[in-house]
């Protein structure tokens, strides 16, 4: 039950027209008469009057009473019955949007990690995002296709090959992987000159032509780096269902630049193929090079016609950092001057930067700050914290993991995409504050409560449990109970927050924002947690102690279904 679209409907208004109101004088909601007024010639607060007094004809029981405020009308909700209303409501029913999205299919591009480069901490922001998306359109009843587009092709794997040609060897490749491979590779960038990189240009053209010793070699570093790859990805909780990269796609380009031509959407200046696209106020976009290598933009083409083809998606997401979006633009505008049927389902979900404080992560030597040490110290720090609780060690491991992959998601889903964040580990696994750890506890308080609650029980041999079903009578009682009435009242927002969640998911989908699911989450457990130091919940009244827990089971509900939307991994006892 959506407070606002409740009195929304009893106001014959749309619901965004009902706000929350900024100030307890104005009630718990208002509705701003000054657009309606300005449509009926008449001044606003006349018209907030005469609004109220056809209102008050007619009766609801969620609104106690209602007042105007200028070109305001108030309204002030019966917060006992609200309160009461929306924990049967949650206890009682699934997620009202679980079903919109059944029968559709949404690809999500996202974490693209470049096999010529360890995961880092460029990844993260993309990766943790897109899993978010992903897990925000799979509750809404989406069937998601997760896509990893594998930077896997270029110029890079030719210095790679060069180097190992030069001063490495296989063996030591395949026994050390990726670190071997990264160190050639800083060796190659260090003493770069004209003749290592025509090496490095004949050996990429080898790999195109997938000739010679020069693409074996290219093989086995593909091999090696996808499967770090997976071990990273596996670590903080995220997969894919489509692993192809750049390379499957690279001798499929000739096609796409042909049909460009065929249509007078590409000319040819000076040997290269580009698209004039300064009618639409952006710069030129080449699709081949003018040595006839194929560049990023024309298997971008490739790519989405073919998971188009392959998954029918009715919508693509791209899950890039802002400063591609000049990219995107000239890649959706070629796609809608060919026509093509997806051209406008594609959307380019970008985002700022992601770094860490200077100093706080030291990089390895020609290496950025790299995921898998962002994840240790954020491990650290998390075991450095539990050490001394009573834990067995397996525990204690899985605890810490878990808070470590939280955290760092956290710290980026909880901001506007668009902002740039700063990474700093030791506030980021705070128990206190808005971070995952906070919400974390919180539900593992609940957890707590709830046993402890079920043992009482057990041990005075009563029958009756907390919980979710109650008889009406029993309900009623509860509400009339002067603690669980004060509860009620007191920490009403507890309510507003649970029983616009719903609402809260469908907007962070239809704006690919998860911030805003991540804000409602500290922001329930920050009222929780006053109810939880306020209140004594557990007591010798059990009956008034089965009704106050029935809100520890409404809160425990929302934060179960709303903490993995943000990756934030599910603790029991912390």
């Amino acid at each position: 039950m959506n407070f606002k679209y409740e009195i929304a409907k009893f106001a014959s208004v749309p619901g965004n027209q009902i706000l929350a109101s900024p100030k307890a004088e104005m009630g718990d909601f208002c509705l701003p008469c000054f657009s309606m007024a300005k449509l009926e010639n008449q001044r606003p607060d006349l018209y907030a009057k005469n609004l109220m007094e056809k209102l008050s004809t007619k009766k609801n029981y969620l609104i106690e009473k209602m007042e105007t405020m200028g070109g305001y009308l108030n309204f002030f909700i019966n917060k006992n019955i609200a309160a009461e209303k929306t924990i049967q409501n949650i206890l009682s029913t699934d997620f009202k949007y679980k079903n919109i999205g059944n029968g559709k299919t949404i690809c999500i591009d996202y974490c693209s990690a470049n096999l010529a480069k360890y995961l880092h901490i460029g990844h993260i922001s993309t990766t943790m995002i897109g899993e978010s998306l992903h897990r925000i359109y799979k509750a809404l009843g989406y069937k998601v296709v997760r896509i990893n587009y594998l930077g896997d092709y270029g110029t890079t794997f030719g210095k790679m090959v060069v180097a190992i040609q030069l001063w490495g060897n296989m063996n030591d490749v395949k026994s050390r992987g990726v670190e071997a491979i990264q160190d050639l590779y800083i060796k190659f960038s260090a003493e770069e000159n004209d003749d290592l990189m025509d090496k490095a240009r004949f050996a990429s053209r080898q790999i195109e032509e997938k000739k010679g010793a020069e693409y074996e070699i290219y093989k086995t570093i593909i091999d090696i780096a996808i499967k770090e790859c997976k071990r990273i990805i596996k670590m903080i909780g995220v997969d894919f269902d489509d692993w192809r990269g750049e390379s499957f796609y690279a001798d499929k380009t000739d096609s796409a630049v042909a049909e460009l031509k065929e249509k007078n959407i590409s000319k040819t200046e000076n040997g290269a193929e580009l698209v004039d696209l300064s009618e639409y106020n952006l710069p030129p976009a080449v699709v081949r090079r003018s040595d006839g290598g194929s560049v990023y933009l024309a298997r971008d083409l490739c790519a989405v016609k073919d998971r188009f083809d392959l998954y029918k998606f009715d919508e693509m997401l791209y899950v890039v950092a802002m400063q591609h979006n000049t990219y995107f633009a000239q890649l959706f505008k070629i796609l809608e001057l060919l026509n093509r049927p997806y051209a406008k389902k594609l959307k380019h979900i970008n985002f700022g930067m992601f770094s860490v404080p200077e100093g706080k992560i030291a990089s390895r030597k020609g290496k950025q700050a790299l995921f898998v040490d962002i994840f240790q110290k954020a491990y650290d720090e998390a075991e450095k914290i539990i050490k001394d609780r009573n834990f067995d060690e397996e525990y204690k491991k899985e605890t810490s993991a878990k808070i470590a992959k939280s955290v760092i998601a956290f710290s980026i889903l909880k901001v506007e995409r668009a902002k740039d964040k700063v990474f700093d580990i030791k506030t980021a696994v705070s128990f206190e504050g808005e971070t995952a750890p906070y919400i974390q506890y919180t539900y593992a308080r609940c957890c707590s409560l709830i046993e402890n609650f079920e043992k009482t029980f057990q041990k005075l041999n009563l029958k009756n449990s907390t919980t979710e079903k109650k008889s009406e009578t029993e309900k009623r009682q509860c509400a009339e109970n002067e603690k669980v009435n004060q509860a009620y009242n007191n920490f009403f927002e507890i309510f507003k927050i649970i029983a616009n969640f719903d609402e809260t998911v469908l907007q962070a989908k239809e704006k690919a924002e998860p911030c805003l699911i991540a804000r409602e989450l500290i922001g329930l457990c920050k009222e929780f947690n006053k109810f939880y130091q306020e209140i004594k919940i557990i007591n010798d009244d059990f009956f008034e102690s089965s009704c106050l827990m029935r809100i520890i089971l409404a809160v425990k509900k929302i934060l179960e279904f709303g903490m993995p939307l943000v990756v934030v991994d599910i603790i029991e006892k912390m």
